[in-house]
């Protein structure tokens, strides 16, 4: 369950319910007491009793059996969902329910809440504190004579845009009428966008919604992103339509306003990231600058040209979506995930990317950058870097031509695909190591041996082995 989600439940018993339920239905084994007890920081007891009471709250033709020696694991048909109980729990959160209130142009008071809510009044208010924190984040707050938000609208409307699209996956309700919806998706379909559709309607269903409850849209919005021919026509196609369809005429300020929220669902695409890069070298030098600095020292001690450009080329267009972020003081911590629970391979380098972009921005950003948005920045050079950097093992294999042949499958899908592997050497290539299950007499290529049998954890120790001493 995403952050976002969780903090609407605020419930711990129900969010620790919704992770078990999440882990049990990720695969047909059983998982330990102590794995899930170990990852929501809590005891054994505790993980017992919260199964004991999910268990009640199951369909019928769904169950949970439990092994001593062994763990749990949930039985359910293949068909179905979790997400209606996911669902069910959500909806009966306080926040939901005051959050879709206040969007829906409903005030009251808190001693009106906690007579709706049955819950007592300083709970409630603890509660809307609790949450606060959360909205600060985009530079919104409650007021709590008659509940409502405070803020920039389009900080308002980025945060509901969030919520809707988040909530969305756990119902099959469609937030746009059906009509509306199919000549969305006409168009869609006749610009071939990368974009995430359901995003997209979300942002239209928000913007919509608080136009015609007069929530305007009453600042410049900052830095409007720049888009290709392709988008700007799109772009354009999508607010005629909207026109059209609601009979009213947006003004600058509100078409700025869903461009920008638009262009923040857009998925990267080789011409948007050089139209980023050269708009960004011509418009705004210092920034250009500033950038190169983080991808040389990203790059570290690796003079490859080629994989400094593809840095470049790539890492553009994220960082270009976090400083629009940054600028207009939107909050990217309510969509992103950081890299916590990945493996050791890349954590290694994500915490060593972290440090990198928090050093360069206190020296070359004047500290601009928040938490969230250095580790959103970092996250993505991350991925990048292991995506172009690639290792060439060589395999060296004495026995059987059958194991040879299994435990080579192993490698090659153990490894990834960050990994070139080799049965032979070639004068081409500078090997990275030497795999393999006998002694040979290359000295100049560090080795690891192997047995026969090859199990997980040797794979996991040869990739750690392999990729910690990447760069």
């Amino acid at each position: 369950m995403n952050r976002f989600i969780n903090n609407i439940i605020q419930d711990k018993s129900i969010q620790r319910r919704i992770f078990i339920l999440e882990t049990l239905s990720n695969g047909q084994e059983f998982v330990s007491t102590t794995y899930i007890a170990k990852h929501l920081h809590c005891t054994i007891r505790t993980i017992s009793k919260d199964i004991a009471q999910l268990k009640k709250e199951l369909p019928q033709n769904w169950e949970i059996i439990g092994v001593t020696t062994k763990g749990y694991m949930l039985i359910k048909p293949v068909t179905d969902s979790t997400f209606p109980i996911i669902n069910s729990y959500l909806t009966q959160s306080i926040i939901y329910e005051i959050m879709i209130s206040i969007f829906n142009n409903k005030y009251h008071t808190l001693e009106k809440w906690s007579q709706l809510l049955y819950v007592n009044k300083q709970t409630l208010k603890n509660n809307l504190k609790m949450y606060a924190h959360i909205l600060k984040e985009s530079n919104i707050d409650f007021t709590f004579k008659n509940l409502d938000l405070i803020g920039d609208e389009i900080n308002i409307r980025h945060y509901y845009c969030v919520f809707f699209y988040s909530i969305q996956k756990f119902t099959a309700n469609s937030l746009l009428p059906i009509e509306l919806r199919k000549k969305l998706l006409s168009i869609f379909h006749s610009y071939q966008i990368s974009m995430d559709f359901e995003a997209l309607c979300s942002v239209i269903f928000v913007s919509m919604n608080r136009l015609f409850n007069k929530h305007l849209i009453d600042k410049t919005i900052c830095n409007v992103p720049i888009f290709n021919n392709d988008y700007i026509e799109f772009f354009n196609a999508i607010i005629i339509l909207i026109e059209d369809y609601f009979k009213i005429k947006l003004n600058e300020n509100e078409i700025n306003s869903m461009k920008l929220l638009m262009y923040f669902v857009t998925k990267n695409t080789s011409e948007q990231k050089e139209l980023t890069i050269k708009h960004l070298s011509e418009s705004n030098p210092k920034i250009y600058e500033s950038y190169l600095t983080l991808i040389d020292r990203l790059i570290s001690n690796r003079a490859d040209s080629v994989v400094r450009n593809k840095l470049m080329f790539n890492l553009a267009l994220y960082l270009s979506k976090i400083y629009l972020y940054n600028q207009n003081q939107l909050s990217i911590g309510y969509i992103f995930e950081p890299l916590y629970n990945i493996n050791s391979i890349l954590l290694q380098d994500y915490y060593k990317n972290i440090s990198l972009i928090s050093h360069w921005n206190e020296v070359s950003c004047d500290g601009i950058f928040n938490k969230y948005e250095i580790e959103f920045i970092a996250t993505h050079a991350t991925i990048i870097l292991n995506s172009i950097i690639r290792k060439h093992i060589l395999f060296l294999f004495s026995g059987n031509n059958a194991v040879e042949s299994v435990l080579h499958s192993k490698l090659k899908r153990g490894l990834g695909d960050n990994v070139r592997l080799y049965r032979e050497l070639a004068d081409d290539v500078e090997f990275d190591f030497i795999i393999t299950n006998y002694q040979h007499k290359i000295s100049t290529i560090p080795t690891i041996y192997i047995s026969e049998v090859l199990n997980v954890k040797e794979i996991l120790a040869i990739r750690n082995c392999v990729f910690n001493n990447s760069y």
